[in-house]
């Protein structure tokens, strides 16, 4: 199941819904399938004039791609952040690692960037990403994650980024 689902206030509302086989079977390509429901889903809106692009979106990262962040902004989309799974590798021109380490070898800053925890913002490469801006943070002393900024224009971390990546 690919579903496009508005939180509001912690409540997750699903607005669409598409059964599909599982990736790799048959003809089933996700991010297209994506696309298409968001041009959907835009155009609905639209009938009650609502423009749905100014709302941030997130996904999961296993299908996201340099080419689909493209479309993405060509649609309208230009806000997107993604949580990034640790075993991804990404380099900095220079030195080529997975983000667990990058994750326990940046300096984190407690007093930048206008949230509630000890952060640090990198730009690195990824050849399935491209380029992009990653914001690395604790949620405690043992505990950090990282969310990779697709947005047309860099987001400043004026999100509570505790609560994007959960719990």
């Amino acid at each position: 199941m690919l579903g496009i689902v508005l939180t509001i206030n912690g409540k997750a509302i699903p607005i669409n819904l598409l059964f599909c086989s599982k990736q790799g079977r048959k003809n089933t390509d996700k991010p297209s399938l994506l696309l298409s429901m968001l041009t959907k889903l835009k155009e609905e809106f639209k009938k009650h004039d609502l423009d749905i692009t100014t709302i941030p979106i997130t996904m999961d990262s296993w299908y996201v791609s340099d080419p689909l962040k493209q479309e993405l902004h060509e649609l309208g989309f230009t806000n997107i952040v993604v949580v990034g799974k640790s075993n991804y590798v990404f380099n900095d021109g220079s030195v080529k690692k997975t983000a667990s380490q990058w994750k326990k070898e940046i300096e984190y800053d407690s007093t930048h960037w206008g949230i509630n925890v000890p952060a640090q913002r990198k730009t690195l490469s990824n050849p399935t990403f491209g380029r992009v801006n990653l914001l690395f943070f604790r949620k405690s002393t043992t505990r950090a994650f990282y969310l990779m900024d697709f947005s047309s224009n860099s987001l400043r971390s004026v999100l509570q980024v505790a609560d994007l990546a959960g719990s």
